[in-house]
């Protein structure tokens, strides 16, 4: 299953994204840039979330690499993005 495979990319990017933080802690000189590509990385994996739910669609069983939507934490892991309606429906706003 495709949405699976991509998935799995997002977590390993995600799991680089924090190494790159822990290292930006540990070295003073070059932090600045490894939080700007730690948070490059992190966008990148979130936007491969949302191709998949919004190209793919949810599958059963399967979670999100991360429990973060617009950047605040979500404290119930069985929150989806719903499976129907239009994209205006879902985002509050007329289609592109």
């Amino acid at each position: 299953m495709p949405a699976k495979e991509i998935l799995q990319e997002a977590r390993k990017l995600h799991k680089v994204s924090e190494s790159l933080d822990a290292l930006a802690q540990q070295h003073a000189p070059v932090a600045e840039g490894l939080t700007i590509l730690a948070g490059t990385v992190r966008n990148s994996a979130a936007l491969l979330e949302v191709l998949v739910a919004l190209r793919l669609g949810p599958e059963p069983g399967l979670d999100a690499a991360s429990n973060w939507i617009n950047g605040a934490e979500v404290r119930d892991p069985q929150r989806r993005i719903p499976a129907t309606g239009d994209r205006a429906e879902l985002w509050g706003r007329d289609p592109i």
